[in-house]
């Protein structure tokens, strides 16, 4: 048994560039060493196996939203308020309650009550772009899954410009630079003021819709089972949710797309094909840059003896690229069957909305190949932090102007 200090381990700079730009092949290099890296802020795994026992452990380990609040000094903060309290930092019975309050909203049956919302909401963000033969794409992307979630959940989509600038600069968070701290509690100042006025809302006398906002107001006048301020993290989380991750794999998917010409045309000429390429992106390419984990305890892992408080990092966008698990994992290959990945996560924090994602993904997905003609990039990219929501801050492209009619 060894001490995890003493680990002679490949070292990984969050803040480089290249990692941003491409952190497959800079998690690969550090792969051929260990199947740990350390890095400025912790230890980083590196193989299917580990990462998928780190993960799914909910007694070893814990979600570090209150260690990162700690760390950077941020309590009585909003970024305190809103990180300590969300679904994601709780567990056990607490977490239960409140999931299970909004998990009716999130199954199969009711994703697919919205896919007629979904190809109306992506048709009509490509009518605003595809007259001027060019745009940013992710300009599109960002218009998609919050109209969507905010129908869903009964928030005005005509706030949505409003509020998705205090949305994303949330993703600094995930980039572990104490520096955001500012722009973050200024950010859920007016968020979580936003939803509170919202909620007041549904709460005065007069006739609502009854929708999923509703049902959470009407349950949280009961007082026992859901507080107002429980609702109030809860509705900015979702909102969170429906901004980022759908989008930036969409994003993802863009550029795979791009990237070859010859899967995109087999795609408009067979629809059947959205499904394995979907699943197979998150395999591949999954917008999930890195889940976090902290011991609880001190424990002992392959031989290694892991102190109690231990902060490690998860890539799950790297957890498809392992060779131990998967064929040429480094080739992109909607024909792998199956292509088996755990992109939405494990345990009791598996993702809520991965039914809503997956159908956002299968009705966007042949709309835009079908109406982006010749699509291609017209500008460098830039790139958001591999430990977080990874993909694309912007992603220019250009196309085949749309006349018309």
């Amino acid at each position: 048994m060894v001490e995890l200090a003493s680990l002679d381990l490949p070292q990984i700079d969050l803040f480089d560039p290249v990692f941003s730009e491409n952190p497959h092949a800079v998690y690969a290099r550090a792969r051929e060493r260990s199947w740990l890296a350390k890095y400025q802020f912790g230890y980083i795994l590196l193989d299917q196996a580990s990462m998928k026992d780190f993960i799914s452990d909910g007694v070893r380990f814990r979600e570090p939203n209150r260690d990162i609040v700690a760390a950077w000094h941020a309590e009585g903060t909003p970024f305190e308020r809103f990180t300590s309290n969300q679904l994601v930092a709780l567990d056990g019975v607490e977490h239960k309650r409140i999931r299970d309050l909004v998990a009716p909203a999130f199954t199969p049956r009711a994703a697919n009550a919205h896919r007629q919302l979904m190809r109306e909401t992506i048709e009509g963000a490509l009518d605003e772009v595809l007259p001027k033969g060019q745009c940013d794409f992710t300009t599109v992307s960002a218009k998609y899954p919050i109209t969507v979630m905010c129908k869903l959940i009964g928030v005005p989509v005509n706030d949505i410009p409003m509020f998705a600038k205090w949305l994303e600069p949330q993703e600094s968070a995930f980039g572990q630079d104490s520096a955001a701290l500012p722009l973050l509690n200024d950010a859920l100042t007016h968020l979580l003021a936003y939803v509170e006025r919202i909620v007041e809302q549904r709460r005065a006398l007069g006739h609502h819709p009854q929708d999923l906002l509703q049902s959470l107001v009407d349950i949280s006048n009961e007082e026992d089972r859901l507080s107002k301020e429980e609702l109030v993290l809860l509705v900015a989380l979702l909102l969170g949710a429906g901004y980022d991750t759908t989008k930036n794999q969409l994003n993802l998917l863009m550029k795979l797309l791009i990237d070859r010409p010859d899967e995109r045309r087999r795609l408009a000429e067979d629809p059947a094909r959205t499904k394995p390429i979907i699943e197979e992106s998150l395999r591949f390419l999954n917008v999930i840059g890195c889940l976090h984990r902290v011991t609880n305890v001190e424990i002992t892992y392959r031989d290694v003896l892991i102190p109690a408080n231990t902060f490690f990092s998860i890539p799950i966008t790297f957890h498809g690229r392992d060779p131990a698990v998967y064929n040429n994992p480094n080739t992109f290959d909607a024909d792998r069957s199956p292509s088996r990945h755990f992109a939405f996560g494990q345990g009791m924090h598996i993702c809520l909305g991965q039914f809503l994602a997956r159908a956002l993904l299968e009705e966007g997905l042949p709309i835009l190949v079908r109406r982006l003609k010749n699509p291609r990039l017209a500008g460098p990219i830039k790139y958001r932090s591999p430990m977080g929501i990874w993909g694309y801050t912007s992603l220019p492209i250009a196309f085949e102007p749309e006349q018309a009619c």
